[in-house]
C-alpha cells in the first residue's frame, strides 16, 4: 500500500482578514470589499508569517489608503490580534508587505516608547538572491519563505475569485 504524505500532513493554523483603512491614520474597518489583506500562517518553528496586501496588487480596487501609507494602523490593529490568535510574542511574527505595485518588503515594526500603542515600521526590501536587480519581486518572498509564502500569496489572490479561504 504506498503511502500518501498529503492525508497525513498536519494543516497549518492560518487567518485571513479583508478590511479597508478609508484614510492614512484611521483603525482598520472589517469589509468584504475593501482594498487590503492580511494573511497569516504558523510557521513549523512556531513563528507565524504575516503577509499585509494591497489588493491593487492582484488587479483589485482599493479605494481607501494604500498598505504602505496605513502600515502603522495595520501593525497596531493587527498585531495584538495575531499574537493571541497564535499564540505567540510579539516578536514570534515576522512581517512583510505587498504593495498596490506587487513589491514585497520586510516591516520590521517598532513601538514608540512614549506611545505605547503608536507602531512605527522599518521597511527593508525583501532580497532573496535569486533575481536581479533590486529584488522585491514574488520570486524573493517565495525563494525565502517557501510553501508557507506560496499559501499566503494563494490566501490573498483567492480572494479575487471570492472564496472563503478560512
Amino acid at each position: 500500500m504506498d503511502h500518501d504524505p498529503s492525508h497525513t500532513r498536519t494543516k497549518r493554523r492560518r487567518h485571513l482578514s479583508r478590511f479597508a483603512v478609508p484614510v492614512a491614520g484611521q483603525t482598520p474597518v472589517e469589509s468584504s470589499d475593501g482594498g487590503l489583506a492580511l494573511a497569516a500562517v504558523a510557521l513549523d518553528s512556531g513563528a507565524v508569517l504575516a503577509l499585509a496586501a494591497d489588493l491593487e496588487a492582484i488587479g483589485l480596487a482599493n479605494a481607501g489608503a494604500s498598505a504602505t501609507n496605513a502600515i502603522g494602523e495595520i501593525l497596531a490593529f493587527f498585531w495584538p490580534r495575531l499574537c493571541l490568535f497564535f499564540q505567540v510574542e510579539e516578536q514570534g511574527v515576522i512581517w512583510v508587505e505587498w504593495d498596490s505595485a506587487g513589491k514585497f518588503d520586510a516591516l520590521v515594526p517598532v513601538r514608540d516608547p512614549r506611545h505605547s500603542l503608536s507602531i512605527h515600521p522599518n521597511w527593508r526590501p525583501l532580497r532573496s538572491g535569486m533575481t536581479q536587480g533590486a529584488g522585491r519581486e514574488l520570486a524573493d518572498f517565495v525563494a525565502l519563505f517557501g510553501s508557507p509564502g506560496v499559501e499566503l500569496v494563494e490566501m490573498v489572490r483567492e480572494l479575487s475569485n471570492g472564496r472563503d479561504v478560512q
